[in-house]
């Protein structure tokens, strides 16, 4: 008993010496945590890493569990910035972790990322002291220099700031940063640590933004909300700066890929034609990026292949143009995407196709000719995902007043569709017996087919790995299945 009260006064100490309450001492350097994937470098948090680095802070990158991030906290000399990058999908969790954190321990905590920006009403919940609205480079190292200097952080632009009275401090949202080679590089070093990492395929970024706006996609509130009073809509890096950081990478990794993961690649062909000159000159090496099907040109894939692009991915979406035009607000037609998917063919290249399902209920009828699209389009890895409605979207604000919810069988037979259709695909003999084999229970066993084909289009068609690299992705795999299920 007595030592529990000695723990207990241990820990009422720390939270009297809590950066809330103003109590650290002057110019200690805050401990700076940020949740991410230990298995997987999130580009977002690496860069927020390397211009905090830059600045002289130290900086941790945890995975999404209690135990480990509790004794992390309870370490901290000074004050504790606890960041998280949200998607919709892991809200829940998130806020389960804070709320029983802060029970224990006192920190500031920030959330961040595309939820976030589109709906920071979420500070209201329990354990949010902060939100960050658009890039974080600017905000974040505004804040830990605030507290760094006990100074407060209430009027930091980017930020929606909870007060101790609870009110809400909505701060304005700076210009979206217009000069990207000035940026440090992302700092991937945290995750290299990591014995679940694998740096091949290399994430990277050439640019920020998106030259259009699909109803469904979070872009559209970037573009029409955020930075509306911006017209610049997509800022590009130098390509000798993209260069440059693939080539200090790769002196330190064993890198064998890249991944290109800009919104639309080849938004500007000049660029483009310039990159691919160089790439092939410099690097060398295979990569993939994403395209727009209306953008692609003979010449643009000709110039992508020769400087050794391998895969190449695509929005398909649905065959329906009524669907594809007016619903998702992607003007293009099915001869353009049929048009785009021969030229990569062509060109020596391979296709991935992202498509989405369930958005009619009319049953099956109408994703099965998206699917026979992605047949004729010969697409050699088809993805399809029900139409998930984000905050502050387009889509979102037309169908506030409409229900989402489903019935059963529906959800049922959109769930297996999803987990059947890249083989369905792919072998056009199965697709007859698709009517059935989705209203079937089977979903668990429809999801390892599924999981199995992806692993096998991933990691042999797309990047085919050694015999040393089985293990290692077994155990990235086995790690990535527990790391967001939830609180431990």
């Amino acid at each position: 008993m007595a030592s529990r009260e000695i723990g207990e006064q241990k820990t009422l100490a720390r939270r009297c010496e809590s950066p809330i309450n103003g109590q650290h001492k002057r110019n200690s350097r805050p401990a700076i945590i940020f949740v991410a994937s230990q298995t997987d470098v999130f580009l977002g948090i690496a860069s927020l890493v390397s211009v905090l680095k830059q600045r002289g802070h130290a900086v941790d990158v945890m995975p999404l569990e209690y135990s480990a991030l509790s004794q992390r906290i309870s370490r901290a000399a000074g004050p504790v910035l606890l960041g998280i990058s949200l998607s919709i999908r892991y809200v829940p969790q998130a806020l389960a972790l804070l709320k029983k954190l802060k029970k224990r321990h006192r920190f500031i905590s920030i959330l961040g990322g595309a939820q976030p920006s589109a709906a920071p009403e979420i500070i209201e919940e329990d354990g949010v002291d902060a939100v960050c609205l658009g890039e974080g480079e600017g905000a974040i190292v505004e804040l830990a220099e605030a507290l760094a200097e006990n100074r407060s952080y209430e009027r930091v632009q980017n930020l929606w700031v909870k007060t101790e009275s609870g009110t809400i401090c909505k701060n304005r949202v700076r210009p979206p940063i217009a000069d990207l080679d000035g940026l440090p590089f992302p700092d991937r070093e945290l995750w290299a640590k990591s014995p679940f990492f694998n740096p091949n395929p290399m994430p990277m970024m050439a640019s920020r933004g998106c030259m259009f706006a699909c109803r469904y996609c979070q872009q559209s509130y970037y573009n029409n909300v955020l930075y509306a009073e911006y017209p610049t809509r997509v800022r590009r890096r130098s390509v000798e700066n993209v260069i440059q950081e693939i080539k200090e990478y790769r002196q330190r990794v064993r890198l064998r890929y890249v991944r290109f993961e800009d919104s639309v690649f080849i938004s500007s062909l000049e660029w483009t034609k310039e990159f691919c000159q160089a790439y092939q000159k410099h690097i060398g090496l295979p990569f993939a990026c994403n395209i727009r099907p209306e953008l692609l040109t003979r010449d643009c894939a000709t110039w992508l292949a020769r400087a050794g692009c391998r895969w190449i991915s695509m929005g398909i979406e649905t065959a329906h143009p009524r669907l594809r035009e007016k619903i998702l607000g992607r003007r293009m037609t099915t001869e353009q995407i049929i048009s785009a998917a021969r030229i990569i063919r062509s060109s020596g290249m391979r296709l991935r196709a992202t498509n989405i399902i369930g958005m009619q209920r009319e049953g099956l009828d109408r994703d099965r000719q998206t699917l026979l699209l992605n047949q004729r389009c010969g697409v050699e890895l088809a993805q399809a995902f029900p139409l998930s409605i984000l905050p502050a979207t387009d889509l979102a604000r037309c169908n506030k007043k409409r229900s989402v919810r489903r019935p059963f069988f529906q959800r049922l037979r959109v769930r297996n569709l999803r987990a059947l259709f890249g083989i369905a695909v792919e072998w056009p003999a199965l697709e007859p017996l698709l009517r059935v084999a989705v209203l079937l229970p089977l979903t668990f066993l429809y999801d390892i087919i599924w999981l199995l084909w992806e692993v096998y289009c991933q990691n042999v068609r797309l990047w085919p790995i050694t015999p040393g690299d089985v293990e290692r992705k077994c155990v990235r795999f086995m790690r990535r299945c527990t790391e967001w299920r939830g609180i431990r």
